[in-house]
């Protein structure tokens, strides 16, 4: 099975990750391996496709939404 190395892990992430561990009963390499392992078993989310489908959806609902982005931009700036 190959190694990973990662380096410059800051000491505050370090320490989190030990506790954590620690807790649940693990050494810090098995807590990592498991959270690599979950991640790299999710599917990667396409967020332009879901938006797409969410644009699609919201249309054949017979609607006709402006574009928010004037409102947003007054709402940020107050």
């Amino acid at each position: 099975m190959p190694d990973v190395l990662i380096r410059g892990v800051s000491k505050k992430t370090l320490d989190s990750i030990k506790q954590k561990a620690a807790r649940r009963g693990r050494s810090v390499q098995q807590e990592l391996k498991q959270v690599i392992e979950r991640f790299g078993a999710q599917p990667e989310f396409d967020y332009f496709e879901a938006a797409r489908q969410l644009r699609e959806e919201l249309l054949k609902r017979g609607g006709v939404y402006s574009d928010s982005t004037k409102a947003i931009r007054r709402d940020r700036q107050r």
